[in-house]
Parts: structure tokens; C-alpha cells; sequence
């Protein structure tokens, strides 16, 4: 295991272990080497996806960049909200528990500050994206406390307020994770949401999971970014909705301080997104009810919406992306090369998914000295160590197992190309 390096990083804090062991491992892997399980969305923009944020930039950029004030921020807020709670079948909340960030890292800074002001524990899934324990080693928070995909701990909670991260799905293994004991409670709720198409699982089996990890007597905070389901990795949009008003009191303090605003095609870009996800969420028969309303609140904020050829368009872009995700998980499962899927790494939704190796690796360190020599090699790859926790939390939740993540984005032949080179790397 790459060991912890002690001294600050050039901010003045100490790297989380996932951070030096990412910063260490690519160190010695050439900038031409083959990249296996991409964190981004590699499949092409939809072109009525792009043809509405055209419209969306083109007015924004006619009318709405002499100010920083935006008239309607007020109105796309109160409709973001409205579709959110549907969506996550919760009580209404109103426009002031809408806070909008440049991306979800963002977000997800701002949350650990208020975490570490509040000296709130954290009870985080592992694994996780890097940027939970960065912010949070960075805001000095509490020591964090992990949890597997089947709600396993790894150590007893501590007797202090904690804050429970829930990523659904599980932005790594593309997965639902069983939540660790809920008694005696948590101050606050974090549910982080990467990304919601396509979905892979049966019916509206996600939708129906999400109107269960919410409750009204629960202080909340719900995070979502359209970067990864639209494909657009710069958009550089993300949204939260909260019920605690001690944290919307914060976060618009902080906001207020950083940069008073973000730029005014944001808002419309989380409406864009937030209305064709619970659009093509919903049962069947609301679609056309939902379809008719959007279109009537972008008409009311002078940005059409998606005419109905482009929105049945955008419909069967993704479910052709369902039928590309679903056949590169059979070659993944075909391989040979990992062992069979447990129920708790089973995607559901999104392109990223994780797999143990059933090559046996005697230890952490013969793992990493591994990915070292295949890095050499010209093969890049991302192990589980890079998403949080250290070596140890990892042995304690996975004992003696070792994977990477794939993408099922990618072209066909691509993953078949890299699935070749890391058989031959395997038996090298």
C-alpha cells in the first residue's frame, strides 16, 4: 500500500489517503497508457440534449449577462423544487431549499464545512468519490466512519452528532448499498445523487428505492449533478435540496462570501436536466402529463423546451445507451477475468461499475506493486484504493479482495481491447 504522505499539500492540509494513493500510483504511469474505467460518461452527446442548451446558452447570453441578478431565478428555483420532491417522494420544500453550485465538488466542500462547524461525524459508503474525504480532511471534520454495500461498519459509531452519506446509486459500483443502522439517528442526511440514466434494473425499481431513504422527521440534504447523465463533464452544474434551514443559512452565507452567484444558465441547465430525468422516470402514463407541464414553465421563462420529436429522440438515445451498457456487462461478466457478481454490485443505473479480481493478490502492498508494474506497462487502472477510506477500512469491509472499476460507456471494441490487455497483463 502506497504509504500516507505527512506533509501538507500546497492548500495546508493533509491529502485524504485515497488522494496520496492516486497522486503516488499514476505517478508512474505514461500520459499515453490505456485508461481502464474512466470516471467520466464517454458516450456522445445527445443532439436534442445540445441543441436545448444552445438555446439555453444563446438566451442567457442575449439577455442575462448584463446583471448579476436574474429575475428568474426565483421561478426556475420554485420548479426545481417542485420536481425534485416529486421525484424523491418527500414534502414539499420551497425555493430557498435550492442552492445551486458550479458541479456537485463544490457541493459536496461546502457540506463538509458545515459538517466540520458542526463538529458532525461522518458515516460514509466505501467505496466513494475522492472528494468526500478530501473536503472534509481539508475543513478538519471529525474522523470518518465507513460503511459497506451491505451496511457493514468499520468500527462502532461514535457517541457525537453524525452526519450518514448516502450515494445512490453508488457512484463506483453503480450499486444500492444497504444503509447501516439507522438507531440511535443521525443529525443529518446527505443523499448524493450521481447519476439516474439509464436505468438498468427492472422496472422503476431505483425511483421506488429513492421514495424510501427520505424521511419528513429526517434534516436532509439531497445533492445531484446533470454532468454525468447528459455526458457533459464541463458543465460545471449542480444543485442541492435541503430541508434544515440551519444548513441553507450556512451554505448561502458561504456562497454569498465565494462568489455571490454562479452564472445564470446554471439554474436553467438543472431544470433541463431535472425535468427529462423525472420525465423518463415516471410510469407511463404521467410522462405526457409531465412532458406537457416542463415545456409550459420553460415556455413561461422564455427558453423552449424539447419539442416532442426531440424529446422521443432523447428517449431513444438512452434506451440505445441501455442496450450498449447492458452488452458491455456481459463481456465484463464473460471475461473470466473477475469473480461473479455479488447482489450488492449489481448496477441499477449509470455507466460505472466495479468488480473483485478473482486473480488472488496476497496483500495490499502486492496489489499495489501490481498496478505499478501494469502502469509501467501502459495500462491504467482504478483500483478500489483510489474511492476513500485507507488500506485498512478497506480490509476490514472487503478482507482480502481486490478490483477496479470499468465504464460501460465506452465503445464495444474498446472495452474489449481493454479487457484483452488486462487478461494479458493478469497472466504476465
Amino acid at each position: 500500500m502506497v504509504s500516507a504522505d505527512t506533509a501538507l499539500n500546497g492548500a495546508g492540509f493533509l491529502d485524504a489517503p485515497c488522494v496520496t494513493y492516486y497522486l503516488t500510483l499514476r505517478a508512474g504511469v505514461p500520459g499515453s497508457a490505456f485508461l481502464i474505467g474512466d470516471g467520466a460518461n464517454c458516450t456522445p452527446v445527445s443532439r436534442p440534449i445540445a441543441r436545448a442548451l444552445k438555446r439555453i446558452y444563446a438566451e442567457t447570453v442575449d439577455h442575462r449577462s448584463l446583471d448579476y441578478k436574474d429575475d428568474r431565478a426565483h421561478q426556475v428555483r420554485t420548479f426545481v423544487a417542485e420536481l425534485l420532491c416529486d421525484y424523491l417522494d418527500v414534502s414539499a420544500v420551497d425555493s430557498n431549499g435550492v442552492l445551486v453550485f458550479h458541479g456537485t465538488t463544490e457541493a459536496i466542500s461546502v457540506v463538509a464545512a458545515f459538517a466540520a462547524l458542526r463538529s458532525l461525524s461522518p458515516v460514509l459508503p466505501l467505496p466513494n468519490y475522492y472528494a468526500f474525504d478530501q473536503s472534509l480532511s481539508r475543513h478538519n471534520a471529525p474522523a470518518s466512519t465507513h460503511y459497506s454495500a451491505d451496511g457493514r461498519l468499520s468500527q462502532a459509531l461514535p457517541h457525537q452528532p453524525r452526519l450518514l452519506v448516502d450515494v445512490l446509486p453508488n457512484g463506483i459500483f453503480g450499486s444500492v448499498f444497504a444503509l447501516p443502522e439507522r438507531r440511535p439517528g443521525y443529525d443529518l442526511m446527505m443523499l448524493d445523487l450521481p447519476f439516474g440514466l439509464p436505468q438498468l434494473g427492472e422496472g422503476y425499481f431505483l425511483r421506488r428505492e429513492l421514495s424510501t431513504r427520505l424521511r419528513d422527521d429526517d434534516r436532509w440534504i439531497v445533492c445531484i449533478t446533470p454532468s454525468k447523465d447528459l455526458s457533459i463533464p464541463g458543465l460545471r452544474a449542480g444543485v442541492i435540496l435541503s430541508n434544515d434551514q440551519e444548513f441553507i443559512s450556512f451554505a448561502t452565507a458561504d456562497r454569498f462570501e465565494r462568489g455571490y452567484s454562479v452564472h445564470s444558465a446554471v439554474d436553467l441547465i438543472i431544470a433541463l436536466y431535472i425535468s427529462m430525468l423525472h420525465i423518463c422516470t415516471a410510469e407511463p402514463e404521467r410522462q405526457e402529463q409531465l412532458y406537457q407541464a416542463a415545456a409550459a414553465r420553460f415556455a413561461s421563462l422564455s427558453v423552449p423546451f424539447l419539442d416532442h420529436a426531440e424529446f422521443g429522440q432523447f428517449c431513444d438515445d438512452v434506451a440505445a445507451l441501455r442496450c450498449l451498457y447492458l452488452d458491455n456487462l456481459l463481456a465484463v461478466e464473460k471475461s473470466g477475468l473477475f469473480t461473479p457478481a455479488a447482489p450488492e454490485l449489481v448496477p441499477v443505473a449509470g455507466y460505472s461499475i466495479f468488480r473483485w479480481f478473482a486473480k488472488d493478490f496476497r496483500s495490499a502492498g502486492a496489489y499495489t506493486e501490481w498496478l505499478a508494474a501494469a502502469g509501467a506497462a501502459g495500462l491504467g487502472l482504478n483500483p478500489n484504493y483510489l474511492f476513500g477510506g485507507s488500506a485498512e477500512i478497506w480490509s476490514r469491509l472487503y478482507r482480502g479482495r481486490h478490483g477496479i472499476r470499468l465504464n460501460l460507456s465506452v465503445p464495444r471494441n474498446e472495452l474489449h481491447d481493454g479487457l484483452q490487455r488486462l487478461a494479458s497483463v493478469l497472466e504476465g
